[in-house]
């Protein structure tokens, strides 16, 4: 008989990683041993990734436009309001059958949801990424500190009703350890997985960057919003041009702060030389033509863009997010560097005029994302599910 396996997520429709990376697992678990669904909390509608006919898309709690109009803000603040305080009614509105494993696609809001099921039904948290913004210890301002022990206290007891935490980088692992130390034991660590197969075709298609082949490219790719912190590679540009450099920065994706960074390229006049290229659907043929890549967020789960861009041979620069270490193999695919604009022009301006070093990059680049496999990653989760009996504890 086959086991009956949920998958919530926050969003399966922003075009983000983490819903290629869910995409990518269910399309390769065993259809013959799994009936799989996908609940999205909410559905922003910018992209659906494909999923086997086998693969079932719920309906989504709530659809929202990824806009700046503010009616749409204050309907988004709304839901997580009502579901941070009253999942149980969400989670009776969304999810109508019994199944044998729920598994929470991260922390906070989706466990909220996964942990209210049955004794009966098996329970898995799968964290994304660092979960630090939980300590709630240091904060100062009292107001903001009450909110974060909050969701500390209910992440706590979300962790404590799941039978298994999978944390997909040792970052990830480690932050979990740091905050809920009694947790230690329910950890195992997937690391991400990749089709490779996609990737390689997705960069046949045939682009033209309206670039000179002899400009190196550095390429950024991600929401335009204060996470990926694309302002930080802006002010990086900014001092590699004051060098005399010649370059172009290509940034894929759309978000609220096209706006806030369209004045930055301007207050710094550099209209030639850093472009926001909108959302692009297929962002492959970038990653195989570019230089390198540049990722500059606060904070990742693990960054899936470096991994795609490894898999076409793209070396990389990187904020310290979760997983850019372990992807960096000390120095030998990618440079990992502080929040510093500084530290982070230094490093492409190495990769730039280092041709030995780049070429090297690139090589070893497709050697270590060897490793990171969808096959790998989808055949150490159904060990894991293999291990559960709906009726038993294990």
């Amino acid at each position: 008989m086959k086991k009956k396996i949920l998958f919530v997520v926050w969003s399966f429709s922003a075009g983000g990683g983490a819903e290629k990376i869910l995409a990518n697992i269910v399309n390769g678990m065993d259809k013959n041993k799994y009936d799989i669904d996908v609940l999205e909390l909410v559905d922003f509608g910018v992209k659906r990734e494909p999923v086997n006919e086998s693969v079932r898309i719920l309906q989504p709690l709530m659809k929202i436009r990824m806009d700046r109009k503010l009616s749409e803000k204050l309907r988004l603040k709304f839901y997580e309001f009502a579901l941070n305080y009253y999942p149980a009614i969400a989670r009776r509105a969304a999810i109508k059958d019994n199944y044998d494993v729920e598994i929470s696609f991260n922390y906070l809001f989706p466990s909220f949801i996964t942990t209210l099921s049955g004794s009966r039904t098996k329970k898995v948290a799968w964290v994304h990424g660092s979960i630090q913004d939980l300590d709630y210890k240091n904060i100062t301002d009292s107001r903001q500190k009450r909110r974060q022990r909050y969701l500390h206290n209910k992440q706590k007891k979300a962790f404590e009703k799941s039978d298994k935490i999978v944390a997909i980088s040792s970052k990830t692992y480690n932050s979990i350890v740091d905050i809920y130390p009694e947790s230690k034991d329910k950890i195992v660590k997937i690391h991400n997985g990749f089709n490779f197969n996609e990737i390689y075709e997705g960069s046949n298609e045939r682009v033209d960057l309206g670039i000179n082949k002899d400009v190196p490219v550095i390429l950024g790719v991600g929401r335009l919003d204060k996470g990926k912190n694309f302002g930080l590679l802006i002010r990086a540009a900014r001092l590699l041009k004051e060098e005399g450099l010649d370059f172009k920065v290509l940034i894929l994706g759309e978000g609220d702060e096209r706006q806030y960074l369209e004045k930055l390229i301007a207050e710094f006049k550099l209209e030639d030389s850093v472009q926001l290229k909108g959302f692009i659907n297929n962002p492959y043929p970038y990653f195989k033509n570019a230089t390198l890549f540049c990722m500059t967020s606060t904070a990742e789960g693990f960054p899936t863009v470096i991994a795609e861009a490894m898999v076409l041979g793209c070396p990389f620069v990187s904020t310290a997010v979760a997983g850019a270490e372990e992807l960096a193999e000390d120095g030998k695919c990618g440079l990992v560097e502080d929040w510093n604009e500084n530290r982070i022009a230094k490093s492409i301006k190495e990769i730039i005029l280092n041709k030995k070093k780049r070429e090297d990059m690139s090589g070893n680049c497709i050697d270590k994302i060897a490793e990171f496999t969808v096959e790998n990653q989808v055949a150490k989760l159904q060990q894991l599910l293999d291990k559960f009996d709906s009726y038993k504890e294990f």
